[in-house]
């Protein structure tokens, strides 16, 4: 392991390497203290930054605090607790800002505003306090005061060319695994696990809000909510009482009453919500574990992986009846140089599928420790070189050992120094017994003192609890249990059982049982607005569930299933799972509209006022660097699409691909995006309201034809993701493209369409294909490219590259976006639409028509032709205008003048005394453009 360190000014110092690194102990708590323990026998200076990755490649940045020196044999040992570097933030200062109702990702933009950190992923959704604000604080005091509002704190560091080039903050919905897969069962012999109460149960809680103002200006009693709850002002659980209520001594129960107060509250529905999601999180006792990830083996392989805000699903027997609740890790400890892990549980909310699974058996003392022996046969023998490697060294480092002898105990080499009898002298440390018995090794000390012994090694042979090695030989295996990881296939050696799940082959066929044998699998799809919990009704496990995946919509998330019929006729339903990667695409989408909504919001405040600040400068950068963050996510989607065997060529090239370039591409690729982030760049550098109001209808136009190009191109990306979810690239989800089969013949299409020719509307004759009726409700026709289609079910006809002869319509017909677009309207005008200013919908702003008539007065004659209309100007870019006082297009024209032309001219005269008068000339300028005079200086 190596630890590189650069000065608080990211200059780089050196690298602590395996020789000077003695410890490093890293501690992680959701939504708290982030902090490494080192020792090393490198010069720790006060601001050091020490950047490390740990076992699973995550990249940390803690900075030194307050480094210790101590001589010992001879050298100088440093230690210090250094702390995660969003801790340099305290001295980022902010004066005042109010993002009161902000959403979670625009408000952290404000407060990282003055400093180096940009936003990471941010998925808590609802906005935060509307009193937030943030007064005469810094930075980090701004972060925390969002993390009150909700959201759980994760940092991200990048590092690139032996340097730190990024640091990310996000606020996530939820840290860690979800959807509690992780168990863990307490029992009161569980000696290895302490187990603290920190608060016990109650089962009502009365609430209070924020005093009523009186006539005097005083306050009188608090809010209450009694009015709309049935005259009670508390809010009261059921279930709670019946399980920790108090005995009310006439053989039935009272209750436990909490208190919730919220003094700025002044709703009464809002204070009843927040009093019954109190009790909801205090009507069961509040319980902390802590153990070893070693010994939380035994109740599952995937507690080696385990990680801070990790779901767990808790067992607590010592309660009667036992308390079943959903939990999550709270804090990890971890040695990253001996590999230990110390976690904390605890519990948050009840869960129903605790209660279901009460009817389980219990497991068996060795099936408990199986997974021990999973780990030990799949650990590769790369990892364990490394280990061997690793403790290599640390004996190295730290092979001093302190020896006790004596008659009765052999001898004790301890890593501390040891009393007369042989026991830590610091109620910790490592040691070693060898006598006559043989050996035992410990790897610390109980609570009393003594030596924690669990590793012994005797003449029949070794005994642990934990033991890992590459490869096994032996001649005869007597007792226990093997199974693979997911325990579908085991061979029980106590009973004689070998047990084969579904899947299992033999030489690599399947094994078909006694009605077993799968006869059809089905994917069924619901969803849902947790993430945790699958919709999921025990009496009908398919209420809700569709074959068909459901419309994503924000706040929900799509799960799926497979329905399992098996020969004999049975049915099975697997566990529900989250359909990860669609929730996540969907998500994408929906974060990049909402930050270019953002972004088009900021933009059209800064406006109101004719002048860009730099505060107002800041926000639209911030703004935009979050929808570029989005367009990258999208960006990674699309290649991740476009790689996808399953993905129809023919919808990559003819829908998805070119939708992509027209949101994303560049400029000269016919891309939006680029002019877009050009009128933003515009915007910023306007100096005056006139000119900046100019750049605003640029800005709105560009605007809308890059949103409306994310919106084209989200929807085909949908299509697609629903397509491969199917296993049918070829099916074109949102009824763009008809379903087809190349490969399938005249007659196999044609049997297909008309259910075997019993339908009408469709005939084959000469190998053609002919319609042969007046209505026809069928899907969509589309050409081989997707450039025209045809929707029966809409009744809607798109078109590209068309060529109409002798066409007559009706109506009208619009041309451009949602923001800017021109219609040809019933009544044979051209009108053009825009939005004006800050409007949420656009307005006509002028059109043309052929309605005009006027009289010549001196012919006394009706001219027709062409009118022009304006709401406020009409503009004429052209190099040159020319005319003709004549309707003949034959004949030649004139252009007018463009330049400026001198005059000579009277400007005064004055009568001389003889009475004749004197005249006086002068020059003048006129400017013409197009023939137009636009200027005159006389």
């Amino acid at each position: 392991m190596r630890i590189d360190v650069y000065t608080w000014q990211d200059a780089y110092v050196s690298t602590i390497g395996p020789e000077e690194l003695l410890s490093l102990t890293h501690t992680d708590e959701l939504n708290g203290e982030d902090s490494v323990d080192i020792v090393t026998t490198f010069a720790l200076k006060q601001g050091y930054r020490l950047v490390w990755a740990d076992r699973l490649g995550k990249v940390h940045e803690h900075v030194c605090q307050d480094p210790k020196g101590l001589h010992a044999g001879g050298d100088t040992v440093y230690t210090d607790t250094a702390i995660n570097s969003i801790c340099e933030t305290y001295g980022d200062y902010i004066e005042d800002k109010r993002p009161y109702g902000y959403g979670f990702l625009q408000a952290l933009n404000v407060c990282l505003g003055p400093t180096r950190w940009t936003a990471g992923t941010v998925d808590r959704t609802g906005t935060v306090d509307k009193g937030l604000t943030f007064y005469h604080t810094s930075a980090r005091e701004a972060l925390q005061s969002i993390l009150e509002c909700g959201g759980e704190l994760e940092t991200e560091i990048t590092v690139s060319g032996g340097k730190v080039t990024s640091r990310r903050v996000g606020i996530r919905s939820h840290r860690g695994a979800k959807g509690g897969h992780r168990r863990f069962t307490y029992t009161k012999d569980l000696a290895s696990v302490s187990r603290t109460e920190h608060y016990g149960a109650i089962t009502a809680c009365y609430g209070y809000g924020k005093g009523i103002e009186t006539d005097t200006g005083g306050y009188g009693r608090k809010l209450t909510f009694g009015d709309i709850n049935n005259g009670k002002n508390y809010v009261e659980d059921a279930t709670a009482l019946g399980l920790y209520g108090r005995p009310d001594g006439r053989g039935g129960r009272a209750h436990v009453f909490g208190q919730y107060e919220n003094s700025n509250c002044e709703d009464a529905a809002t204070l009843l919500a927040e009093t019954r999601a109190y009790l909801d999180s205090r009507k069961e006792p509040g319980m902390t574990y802590e153990a070893d990830a070693v010994d939380l083996m035994q109740f599952g392989r995937d507690w080696e992986g385990v990680a801070v805000g990790d779901d767990v699903q808790i067992v607590d027997t010592a309660f009667s009846p036992a308390l079943r609740c959903e939990g999550r890790v709270t804090k990890l400890v971890t040695d990253q140089l001996g590999g230990t892990v110390r976690v904390t549980l605890g519990n948050v909310t009840e869960t129903i599928a605790d209660m279901w699974l009460a009817q389980q058996q219990k497991l068996s003392s060795l099936s408990k420790r199986s997974s021990s022996w999973d780990v030990a046969a799949s650990t590769p023998p790369s990892y364990l070189q490394q280990v061997m490697d690793s403790m290599n060294v640390q004996f190295n480092l730290a092979g001093n050992s302190y020896v006790h002898t004596s008659f009765e105990r052999g001898l004790i080499f301890g890593s501390v120094p040891l009393d007369a009898d042989g026991r830590s002298t610091t109620g910790d440390g490592m040691a070693m017994q060898l006598c006559s018995q043989g050996f035992r090794i410990a790897g610390g000390c109980k609570a009393d003192g003594s030596w924690d012994w669990r590793t012994f090694g005797t003449g029949k042979g070794f005994f642990a609890e934990f033991i890992c090695f590459g490869t096994m030989l032996g001649d005869l295996i007597k007792a226990g249990t093997i199974q693979d990881r997911s325990g579908k296939n085991y061979w029980n050696l106590d009973e004689s059982e070998v047990h084969l799940g579904p899947g299992a082959k033999l030489d690599g066929k399947d094994i078909a049982t006694t009605n077993a044998v799968v006869k059809s699998t089905v994917k069924l799809y619901a969803k849902n607005q947790s993430d945790t919990v699958p919709p999921l009704n025990m009496q009908n496990p398919e209420l809700g569930w569709s074959e068909d995946i459901p419309e994503w919509e924000n706040g929900y998330f799509i799960w799926e299933m497979d329905r399992i019929t098996y020969g004999d006729g049975s049915v099975n339903h697997s566990s529900p799972v989250l359909v990860a990667a669609l929730n996540k695409a969907n998500q994408s989408a929906y974060d990049l509209n909402q930050s270019l909504r953002d972004l088009d919001t900021t933009v059209n405040d800064l406006a109101k006022d004719g002048v860009v600040t730099e505060a107002e400068a800041a926000a639209v950068k911030k703004a935009k660097q979050d929808v570029d963050k989005e367009r990258e996510e999208m960006t990674s989607q699309f290649n991740a699409l476009k790689s996808n065997k399953a993905l129809s060529a023919q919808f990559l090239s003819s829908v998805l691909g070119p939708r992509y370039t027209k949101a994303f591409g560049t400029t000269d690729e016919g891309g939006t995006y680029g002019a877009y982030a050009d009128k933003v760049d515009k915007v910023l550098k306007c100096k005056t309201a006139e000119e900046l109001k100019a750049v605003m209808y640029e800005y709105d136009a560009a605007y809308g034809a890059y949103s409306s190009a994310v919106k084209d191109y989200a929807d085909a990306a949908t299509g697609a993701r629903h397509a491969i979810e199917q296993e049918n690239a070829k099916d074109y989800a949102d009824g763009i493209l008809s379903a087809y089969d190349e490969q399938m013949d005249q007659k196999a299409i044609f049997d297909r369409l008309t259910n075997g020719g019993a339908e009408q509307g469709l005939y084959m004759s000469n190998n053609r294909v002919y319609l042969n009726a007046s209505y026809v409700a069928t899907g969509t026709i589309a050409d081989a490219k997707g450039r025209n289609t045809w929707n029966l079910k809409e009744g809607v006809l798109t078109t590209n590259y068309m060529t109409a002869k002798n066409i007559t319509a009706s109506g009208t017909f619009t041309c451009g976006n949602s923001s800017c677009y021109t219609m040809l309207n019933g009544y044979g005008q051209m009108e053009g639409y825009r939005k004006k200013g800050s409007a949420s919908s656009p307005s006509r702003v002028g059109y043309i028509d052929f309605s005009t008539s006027v009289r010549d007065i001196p012919t006394n004659t009706t001219l027709y032709g062409l009118q022009f209309q304006a709401d406020g100007a009409v503009r004429i870019s052209s190099p040159s205008l020319s005319v003709k006082a004549s309707s003949d297009t034959s004949e030649t024209t004139t252009t007018g003048l463009t330049g400026e032309k001198s005059i000579r001219y009277m400007s005064d005269f004055k009568e001389l005394d003889d009475g004749r008068l004197r005249f006086y000339y002068t020059t003048g300028n006129i400017h013409f453009i197009n023939g137009f005079c636009t200027s005159c200086s006389l």
